[in-house]
């Protein structure tokens, strides 16, 4: 009961980094007020005003952090596949998260 828990959350915990960073993305394309909602930094979002490439490579380099997380919890969940089999150094993380 408690391993069956405990995919349920790391499928949730999944579901939620992933989102995070389809939101994340989805600034690059609704422009500055998307980052203004979500609350990034003055700078950030006057560099998606100025049409700099600070606020596109930060959230590409944001969103790809939260979407490796979500590869992580599904891998520690026990899901597999081509890209999840592959994820580099997958027994160290589930060490440092068990810890």
């Amino acid at each position: 009961m408690k391993s069956k828990i405990g995919i349920l959350l790391l499928v949730l915990a999944a579901l939620i980094a992933m989102g995070t960073g389809a939101a994340h993305l989805s600034c690059i394309y609704f422009g500055p007020q998307c980052y203004a909602a979500q609350m990034a930094p003055a700078i950030i979002v006057e560099s998606a005003v100025n049409g700099t490439y600070l606020a596109p490579i930060g959230t590409m380099f944001a969103s790809g952090i939260f979407i490796v997380l979500g590869l992580y919890a599904l891998a520690g969940a026990g899901f597999s596949g081509k890209v999840l089999d592959k994820l580099p150094l997958v027994n160290y993380a589930m060490y440092t998260h068990h810890t």
